[in-house]
């Protein structure tokens, strides 16, 4: 997934950063970090890709690991 972050196609480079950070969520992974590190020096000049970086590592290390996603949503209509 990491290389699909690097493609021309800005709108599949960007699922390919927010996907980076679901899968990541909470874990605190040093190689995600890594990879996204390189990716924010990468985006460094276009913005919308830099601010989707940004909301990566945010999930990556989000509450450094005490802090977790679940799949459910508003009134448990969607159920993993």
């Amino acid at each position: 997934m990491s290389k699909l972050a690097y493609d021309n196609d800005e709108e599949m480079s960007h699922r390919a950063i927010i996907g980076l950070g679901i899968i990541g969520a909470g874990t605190n992974n040093s190689r995600l970090a890594g990879i996204l590190r390189s990716l924010a020096s990468y985006y460094a000049k276009d913005s919308s890709s830099l601010f989707l970086v940004r909301i990566a590592q945010g999930m990556i290390h989000m509450g450094k690991g005490l802090l977790t996603l679940q799949p459910y949503y508003s009134d448990k209509f969607l159920f993993s």
